[in-house]
């Protein structure tokens, strides 16, 4: 196992390694039985050695970034990978700068793809 970050509170600690395969795992140090709440409770951890070590159900693939406070324990999640979708209805599959405007006297918008301005 290789620590590769660590965050630290008062009492606490949330450590981000690399096993042995490559794959990141979190675990969570803490001083009292406690204070396992401010890491995140028992339901997300798994014990490793008393309350002192205990593993971060968390997929540590989609941990973007952590930190550890006072009496919390903050980690952001990265989004599953959103493809975009063009502005344009009836042209969704559209891909750059699309214009778009109002017919005068109108509720109707019109939108022009970057291909159709340039022609």
């Amino acid at each position: 196992m290789k620590v590769l970050d660590v965050s630290s509170g008062d009492c606490n600690a949330i450590v981000k390694t690399e096993d042995k395969d490559g794959k990141i795992v979190y675990y969570g140090l803490s001083m009292t039985e406690e204070s396992l709440t401010y890491i995140g409770g028992s339901s997300s951890l798994k014990s490793e050695y008393k309350h002192f070590i205990s593993r971060l159900s968390v997929d540590g693939s989609k941990v973007e970034d952590f930190a550890m406070g006072k009496k919390c324990s903050y980690i952001l999640m990265a989004a599953d990978k959103q493809v975009p979708k063009s502005i344009d209805p009836d042209n969704p599959e559209a891909k750059g700068l699309i214009h778009f405007y109002r017919e005068l006297n109108s509720k109707n918008w019109k939108f022009v793809t970057q291909e159709q301005y340039e022609a």
